[in-house]
């Protein structure tokens, strides 16, 4: 990455046979030996684009006139145009908006409806990143205040630590090894218990759940890191520290299967967080200095239903995460929620994402 807001070029980020390479007019596109051509990320984005919107279209038998798009919280000018020429390549019409993927996630879940003050972290883990957001709803206004990411930290480094744990004997990386590690890996999540079987190929093996806690520690290490750090530039007060909470959810698991949330809260010893100003308080008793009390938890991302992730996040927060959403779905949900407020059918939210919140808390986003 030469600067912050660029696609990134270099090998290892594409699928296997493809590589991602500087191409006619300095912008990227993937050079696939299976293609025997290049094709730019914006051709592939609208490809993905075009079969969802025919999708749609025949699924409620009339054209799809409007589009909501969520983006990630970090992404600056460059990558908001070539996601909207992605968008009209792929026949979507202007009226086009794109919404950060943490402001949708909170819209899901009801932030902004009646719950002034609320303060959200939203924790969005996939399979190849994590992003970390700051969401305030205040005075009939929802405002993104921070957002941090690790662009090589996800599930699948949980599934590809299993993998060389179960299948020694498989290359790394092996697809086949890696699927029957994150099947492993699912459901062991789902309902601990083992073993859970474990076949790549012509070999077998028993995942326990003992196999899945040794691989953790590196994955939640690395999401507390992240934390701190986000903690330390936004003043949040953190009701256990980032590395304690991540030690204690990893132990956790070796009690009987991981422990529930509200458990490892009542055996934490930390000082739940304060709730603040009443709800009926103005956004200007919110303008108070760190640290910053996050008040809900909201999940978003298959991975954050992996082991211990809620039992370390109401460790770190003393809030247990919203359960109400299912965390894959959030984004679209949010989305939807976002084109009924264009559309007239859902009340409307004022949402921000600039410095406007230095009128009213005497500080700025940074956006």
């Amino acid at each position: 990455h030469e600067e912050a807001d660029a696609l990134g070029v270099g090998a290892g980020l594409g699928p296997a046979g493809c590589r991602l390479s500087p191409g006619r007019g300095g912008e990227a596109e993937w050079r696939c030996r299976g293609l025997g051509a290049a094709v730019a990320p914006v051709d592939l984005t609208a490809a993905l684009l075009s079969g969802l919107v025919r999708g749609v279209e025949a699924r409620v038998g009339q054209a799809v006139d409007h589009a909501v798009l969520t983006v990630p919280a970090d992404w600056g000018p460059s990558r908001h145009a070539a996601v909207l020429r992605a968008a009209r390549a792929a026949g979507l019409p202007d009226a086009l908006r794109l919404l950060q993927e943490p402001v949708a996630a909170a819209l899901a879940h009801g932030l902004g409806a009646g719950l002034d003050g609320e303060l959200a972290l939203v924790v969005d883990i996939g399979g190849g990143t994590t992003d970390v957001s700051l969401v305030q709803a205040f005075a009939g206004a929802l405002e993104l205040l921070g957002t941090i990411g690790d662009a090589a930290l996800g599930g699948n480094d949980v599934d590809a630590a299993l993998a060389a744990r179960l299948f020694p004997e498989a290359g790394r990386g092996d697809p086949a090894a890696q699927s029957a590690a994150e099947r492993a890996k699912i459901t062991l999540s789902a309902g601990p218990g083992g073993p859970v079987a474990a076949e790549s190929g012509q070999v077998a093996a028993a995942c326990m759940l003992s196999d899945l806690q040794a691989v953790l520690p590196p994955f939640f290490a690395a999401l507390a890191a992240l934390l701190e750090e986000f903690g330390t530039q936004h003043g949040i007060g953190w009701a256990m520290e980032p590395r304690v909470a991540a030690e204690r959810a990893v132990a956790s698991l070796g009690e009987g299967g991981g422990e529930d949330p509200a458990q490892a809260l009542g055996r934490s010893g930390a000082a739940p967080p304060s709730p603040g100003p009443p709800p009926q308080a103005t956004h200007a008793a919110w303008g108070l200095p760190p640290p910053r009390r996050v008040t809900r938890v909201l999940c978003v991302g298959q991975a954050t239903e992996m082991l211990g992730v809620h039992a370390f996040l109401a460790l770190l927060t003393g809030v247990r995460p919203s359960v109400g959403m299912p965390p894959a779905h959030a984004v679209a949900a949010g989305a939807a929620v976002y084109a009924g407020m264009l559309l007239g059918s859902v009340p409307e939210l004022e949402i921000v994402e600039g410095p406007f919140a230095a009128a009213p808390h005497g500080r700025t986003s940074g956006f």
